[in-house]
């Protein structure tokens, strides 16, 4: 049986095998990934500051964006995507450049680090799935939070509605017109 396997030293006489075969290859995935992810979230940055323009109420610099834009969320799911290479492939090439001098300690996070990337790109594709359905049960809760009694006052139903609110010109209208 020929098995698929680049040996490295002391079993091979050089590093060739695993530079053309493992780490070069390696390397330049690692590379190309990060350098596509960072033009990805560009475009989107230089095309969501482009249309500011026309939104409602907003400058460019404005600081009425909304929190969560799809200009944050798009870099957050690239750095994530990033982030499950570069936690599991640095450290398998550095096992592979000096394999036969690091302690049993290395080994260890290294079979535990290089499969989980699998794991890590799951949870990538997962997040806005998981980040969507977590809002949704804040709002759900927000709605289910205020109970309005059908006994009280009409006063007590604005000062629920608007309980936690920051429009205090609309407490003073209540207060006037009772």
């Amino acid at each position: 049986l020929i098995a698929c396997c680049v040996p490295s030293p002391p079993l091979a006489d050089s590093y060739a095998g695993i530079l053309i075969f493992a780490m070069i290859p390696i390397g330049l995935v690692v590379l190309l990934t990060t350098i596509t992810m960072g033009l990805v979230y560009w475009k989107v940055r230089k095309d969501s500051r482009a249309s500011d323009k026309w939104r409602q109420g907003g400058l460019p610099n404005s600081k009425k964006r909304k929190k969560v834009s799809l200009e944050r969320e798009v870099f957050w799911q690239c750095a994530f995507y990033i982030l499950s290479f570069w936690i599991s492939w640095p450290i398998l090439m550095a096992a592979n450049i000096r394999s036969e001098t690091h302690s049993y300690a290395f080994w260890v996070v290294t079979t535990m680090l290089v499969p989980i990337q699998g794991f890590n790109n799951c949870m990538v594709y997962i997040r806005p799935r998981l980040l969507r359905y977590i809002r949704n049960q804040k709002k759900q809760k927000k709605k289910t939070a205020t109970p309005v009694n059908s006994s009280s006052s009409d006063r007590n139903r604005l000062s629920a509605l608007t309980h936690g609110a920051s429009i205090s010109w609309f407490r003073r209208l209540i207060s006037r017109s009772v």
